[in-house]
Formats: C-alpha cells, sequence, structure tokens
C-alpha cells in the first residue's frame, strides 16, 4: 500500500506543479500581451512610402481614402454624377485603385500579432505578416500585387461582378493581378503592375491564358514572354477570396495573441484549486486512521 500512495502522492505533485506552471505561462502571456498592446499605442501611424516603380499613377488625395467604405463612398459618387456602370465603373475602380497605391509590402508588426510574429522567425520564408483583409489593406498607401488584387477583388464583388484571380507562376516572375467578368467576356485588371494595355479589351486576358508571347512581352517584358514555356497563368479563385487560409491563419493567431494569456491563466488557477482542494483530502484522509 506504501508503494501505491507513494504513486498517488508522485501523481498529485507532478499535476499540483504543472498547474502551477501553466498558471505562470498565463501571467506572462498577459504581460506580453499588455506590453504589445502598449507597443501599438505608441507606435507611429504615419506611414513612410515606398519608392514605388517608375511612372506609377499615384495621388496624394486617392490615397487619403483610408477604409474600405470610402472606396465604396468614392464609386456611389461617381455612379450618381456620370452614371456609369459595366466596364466602364471596372475601368474607374481600377483606375483608383492605381492612384491610391505604391507598389511595397504592407506588413503588420510584431505588436500587432505577436503569435504571427513568432511563426514567422521559425519560418521565415512564408509572408505571414503581410495584410491580407481588404480592410486592413486600404490602411496604407502601399501594397504588393497581391493585396492590391485583394482589395480589387472586394469592391468589385461589393458592386455586383463577378471576379477570378490570375496567377503568374512563371521562373522570376511571381505576379498575383485580377479579372473581371462582364456581359459575358472577362477583363484583366493589374493595378499594381500598371502595364500599358487596353482595359476594353477582353483579348488581352484571353491571349494572356493562352500564353501569348507578344502579349506577355508587351505587358510584362521580354524575360517573361520566354519564362512562360516553364511556367504558367491561370485564371483561379472564382468569386472565392483568394487568400482564405492566410487570411484564417491570422485570425486565428490574432485571437492568441490576444487571450490565450487569459485562458491559460484561467485554466491554471482552476488546475491550481482542484489539486489544492484534493490535497486537503488526501491529508485528512490520512489522519484519519491515526485518530
Amino acid at each position: 500500500m506504501s508503494f501505491v500512495t507513494g504513486i498517488g502522492d508522485w501523481a498529485r505533485r507532478s499535476l499540483r506543479f504543472a498547474s502551477m506552471a501553466l498558471f505562470v505561462t498565463g501571467i506572462v502571456l498577459i504581460l506580453v500581451t499588455g506590453v504589445s498592446l502598449v507597443a501599438s499605442l505608441n507606435a507611429d501611424a504615419s506611414d513612410t512610402l515606398p519608392e514605388g516603380r517608375t511612372g506609377e499613377e499615384f495621388s496624394a488625395e486617392i490615397a487619403e481614402i483610408d477604409s474600405v467604405t470610402g472606396f465604396e463612398q468614392a464609386v456611389a459618387e461617381e455612379i450618381e454624377l456620370n452614371g456609369l456602370d459595366g466596364l466602364e465603373l471596372a475601368v474607374f475602380v481600377d483606375d483608383l485603385m492605381r492612384k491610391k497605391f505604391l507598389h511595397g509590402y504592407a506588413e503588420m508588426s510584431w505588436h500587432d500579432n505577436w503569435v504571427l510574429a513568432i511563426v514567422h522567425r521559425i519560418v521565415p520564408d512564408k509572408e505571414f505578416m503581410g495584410y491580407l483583409d481588404p480592410h486592413d489593406v486600404v490602411r496604407h498607401d502601399y501594397g504588393i500585387c497581391n493585396q492590391q488584387a485583394i482589395l480589387f477583388q472586394h469592391l468589385m464583388s461589393s458592386l455586383g461582378f463577378s471576379v477570378g484571380s490570375v496567377r503568374f507562376s512563371l521562373p522570376g516572375l511571381g505576379h498575383f493581378a485580377s479579372a473581371t467578368k462582364i456581359d459575358g467576356e472577362w477583363y484583366l485588371f493589374d493595378s499594381n503592375f500598371e502595364p500599358p494595355y487596353d482595359r476594353r479589351d477582353p483579348a488581352v486576358l484571353a491571349n494572356l491564358l493562352k500564353k501569348d508571347q507578344r502579349v506577355i512581352s508587351s505587358l510584362y517584358g521580354q524575360e517573361a514572354a520566354v519564362a512562360v514555356h516553364n511556367g504558367d497563368i491561370t485564371l483561379s479563385d472564382i468569386d472565392q477570396f483568394p487568400a482564405t487560409r492566410g487570411r484564417l491563419v491570422q485570425r486565428m493567431s490574432l485571437a492568441l495573441s490576444r487571450f490565450a494569456g487569459l485562458v491559460i491563466t484561467g485554466i491554471g488557477y482552476l488546475l491550481v484549486r482542484k489539486t489544492a482542494i484534493k490535497q486537503r483530502h488526501g491529508d485528512v484522509a490520512k489522519e484519519q486512521p491515526e485518530l
């Protein structure tokens, strides 16, 4: 019996130690969350604009629009004033996008999501920290191709258009643009590269998807045209958010950043109390035979 009793005492001590460790870990995480929130409040909200690409159609006035609602209001005003619809409306939205953004990677700081920042340290080759939600993308005046495309597709979807993602998987050119379906035809829109082409011509996208070297060269350069033989250009994610898994990871890690400390501390506290109660009951049980 003494052996069994010893095992039981060891198990209770181990559980008590684990409970205390969990409680302390939760407290540490709460402190980390507090520090990150203070750092976030004290962070400089102003953006340092990147140089962008030569010839970008950037407008400081349009760049002041920093919300999806603001863009929707600007589009609604243009529709009311000039009666735009269909292809002309899509071109207008693309014009807004070109004037809103410079090319640059808009990414969150560690204090915005410290759990994701740790994951990014472990897997640095993945672009975990780049904003993927259109409501976050629009707060900045710069973004890379997928970020600008995410906002463009969100705006066009809200206007009732069918949208898709044009993905370039070429040696030397990993790129992301958008397509919009209007009157049965698909049209290319690339607010990031801003290549010179007739945005009102559906043949541009059709020939691009056929790997037409002449079209690819005119849009993205001769190197891309040569590389197309060893890569692919596809139209995908029709009427679907193009970065579902990435956005889910960001949202889940953000929830952990904000609430993991509280949850772990609560669990640790309950376990500490439970082990303390069991310890008292065990002590009482040991004393009873002696009485």
